[in-house]
């Protein structure tokens, strides 16, 4: 799976236009992510594609960065041997380019906006 491109707002991945928050896991585009507490990235807004265990989730965490990872995420993560990349989405999209599908156990959200 490719990203093609990234703006404030939108993502096309393989094609398909985005407009909302999505996730991917594997080949599988979870689209329509929402947050409990919006800017706060937390386990439970992740638990989906948490199971099984990855060894890498890559997060957009928006336009400007402004998404946070609550500490209880990552300190989830590292207990168990997660790798966390958290970046401004453009930055993460290209992580995400860089590393799939070459990478197993590799998971991602993107945050379109802010």
């Amino acid at each position: 799976m490719f990203i093609d491109e990234y703006t404030f707002g939108s993502i096309r991945v393989e094609g398909r236009v985005f407009r909302h928050d999505l996730r991917i896991r594997g080949r599988k585009i979870l689209p329509d992510w929402w947050r409990r507490q919006g800017h706060v990235c937390a386990l439970e807004d992740l638990a989906d594609i948490l199971n099984p265990l990855p060894g890498l989730v890559i997060l957009g965490t928006g336009a400007s960065g402004l998404m946070r990872i609550s500490p209880s995420l990552a300190r989830w993560l590292e207990d168990r041997t997660v790798s966390l990349l958290a970046l401004p989405t453009a930055e993460a999209v290209q992580a995400f380019n860089r590393y799939h599908p070459g990478t197993p156990g590799l998971v991602a959200a993107f945050h379109l906006t802010c």
